[in-house]
């Protein structure tokens, strides 16, 4: 009986858990098993291993070669084993879900060490309600390496394992450098910030021994960052604020996002976002009644929480070490956000530090911070009535703002069916065609989804590096003519000097407004348009010549029927 019962509680947990967000996950399972609906960053990080799977189709792939040239050292091995067995598409859809219940666990097990079940039920329901989490790791791109890291973090720092946050630090090295530099920040503000009684297994510890603890954890992470900086460095110098001028494409209004460029604007309003969806279940509502009156009000429920949690976890940190460890955790996330800003862009994405690190840290202080607030202004009540009204606390605030969870939250693209037509039709194509096409959506899918070369796609017309920087404006520049030719001739260089074999062609941007581009490109491609107007487009006038596949909105065409000469 004694050991039912010391069985009961966790199962009964896992099994409350599964019934709240169970069926939730088998649907975003269902969806993620759909070829079709993918999350977009795949389309620069996954296509990339195919060469290992399908070498005739990846022969001399220049977009290849920059991708991979960028991804992790642990990653590019993990996804270098899994297309020589499973196939690195399959991969990206089975590991998230592994990935996500790791994450889960660490989080719910530094909530459950401080504030037993109340606190690890709050944790547990916060992770899994947001769309945040899984959105992060869906993919299984580098960043969905972030959270698992961030939690594997955290455990460690509040079970007072420093060997294991040294070996986290090392890992993230090797699958997310952005979490492997903030572990990093994470140990050392333990071994020299924190005082002697704080550090749990490293209390006592010489100083010395402290110092060749970290030294050798920053060695072997600095070993396994050499190769994507060497490789990325066979494309040019970094692309920085000061060649916004010469490359606008990389500044405001081209290319990237405002918070992964300097000045970094969209930073604020973007901690703001986090800190609502760490909090704020997504899908369908707990109680869908209070859910929909409560619409608009969820920050102030948001708040709430935060200041409660907050305040009891200052309450319970005045008596314990584990708890005051969990101070280092925000400050080793603001040092990293620091030094992202100032040594940008060379550590990538300074939100990365503030997304991966505040969602955590609020899952486990909204679960604690009750228990200590009940302490707080309970203080002399029995410990079952304290018990009584942490769990009723944790429910009011649950039932206002909790989710089932999202359904396909990550699988951020998804291919309607004159798309697929498209991609089968793409696939179709002899193994060692490279296809050209206006780089937006449909030409994206072609290596991930069709497993064949792109000449330039917008995904990966990315604004990093220098040389590769030109080498897509080259491309770009020939696309452009080709597409917009009035004559044969650009449709031949494109087919001679690129080695272009087929050309992707969306009808509707041949008619009275061509489509627009970041800067310079958009001024090119007017030029282009105005260039011997009066005269229909070449490819207007031949479509049915050299189509290989039609429908309403797309064709392709061979250009091997293109006369060889002007």
């Amino acid at each position: 009986m004694s050991k039912l019962r010391r069985y009961l509680a966790p199962a009964s947990f896992v099994v409350l858990l599964c019934v709240l967000y169970g069926r939730g996950l088998v649907e975003h399972m269902k969806k993620a098993a759909d070829p079709y609906f993918f999350n977009d960053d795949a389309r620069i990080q996954i296509f990339p291993f195919f060469r290992y799977s399908n070498p005739e189709s990846f022969a001399n792939d220049y977009l290849g070669d920059y991708a991979l040239s960028l991804l992790p050292t642990g990653y590019r091995a993990l996804y270098w084993l899994g297309a020589h067995t499973v196939d690195a598409f399959t991969l990206s859809k089975i590991l998230p879900y592994p990935m996500m219940l790791f994450t889960v666990v660490l989080i719910t097990l530094v909530a459950f060490r401080i504030g037993r079940y109340p606190a690890a039920f709050v944790a547990a329901c916060l992770v899994l309600g947001s769309n945040l989490y899984i959105e992060r790791i869906t993919g299984a791109l580098p960043r969905s390496f972030g959270y698992p890291i961030a939690a594997a973090a955290l455990f460690a720092l509040v079970y007072g394992r420093w060997r294991w946050l040294a070996v986290t630090t090392v890992v993230g090295a090797a699958f997310y450098p952005t979490l492997g530099l903030f572990s990093g920040l994470l140990l050392t503000l333990w071994m020299i910030v924190a005082p002697d009684e704080d550090r749990a297994d490293a209390k006592g510890l010489p100083l010395k021994r402290r110092f060749v603890v970290l030294g050798a954890t920053a060695a072997l992470s600095a070993v396994l960052l050499i190769p994507p900086s060497l490789g990325s460095a066979e494309f040019g110098p970094r692309i920085t604020g000061r060649d916004f001028e010469t490359y606008p494409e990389a500044g405001p209004g081209g290319l990237a996002s405002a918070e992964d460029r300097p000045p970094f604007s969209a930073t604020l309003p973007s901690i703001s976002s986090f800190m609502e969806r760490a909090v704020v279940g997504s899908g369908g509502k707990w109680w869908p009644w209070l859910g929909e009156k409560m619409r608009g009000l969820e920050m102030i429920v948001v708040d709430t929480f935060l200041l409660i949690g907050f305040f009891g976890a200052f309450v319970l940190g005045r008596r314990r070490d584990d708890v005051r460890r969990l101070a280092l955790y925000p400050i080793a996330g603001i040092i990293g956000h620091l030094f992202a800003r100032g040594f940008a862009p060379y550590l990538y994405g300074p939100n990365r530090f503030v997304l991966y690190t505040i969602p955590p840290l609020f899952a486990v202080v909204c679960g604690i911070g009750l228990g200590g607030f009940v302490e707080r202004f309970l203080p002399a009540a029995t410990a079952r009535t304290k018990h009584a009204a942490t769990v009723a606390l944790a429910l009011l605030f649950l039932v206002m703002i909790a989710g089932h969870g999202h359904t396909s939250a990550g699988l951020s693209f998804g291919l309607g069916d004159a798309q697929q037509k498209l991609a089968r039709a793409v696939s179709a194509l002899p193994e060692d065609a490279l296809v050209a096409g206006w780089p937006d959506d449909p030409l994206s899918n072609v290596p991930l989804v069709s497993r064949r070369r792109a000449l330039i796609t917008g995904e990966m017309h990315i604004a990093f590096h220098v040389a590769y920087l030109e080498e897509m404006r080259r491309r770009m520049h020939a696309l452009i003519d080709a597409y917009f030719a009035r004559s044969v001739g650009p449709l031949i260089r494109l087919r001679d000097d690129f080695g272009v074999t087929h050309l992707i062609v969306n009808k509707g941007h041949l008619g009275l407004r061509p489509p627009g581009y970041a800067p310079p490109y958009g001024a090119w491609i007017n030029e282009a348009v105005a260039k011997d107007k009066g005269r229909p487009y070449y490819i207007t006038t031949h479509l049915g010549a050299l189509s290989v596949y039609t429908d309403p909105t797309f064709a392709i065409l061979d250009l091997s029927r293109l006369p060889s000469g002007p």
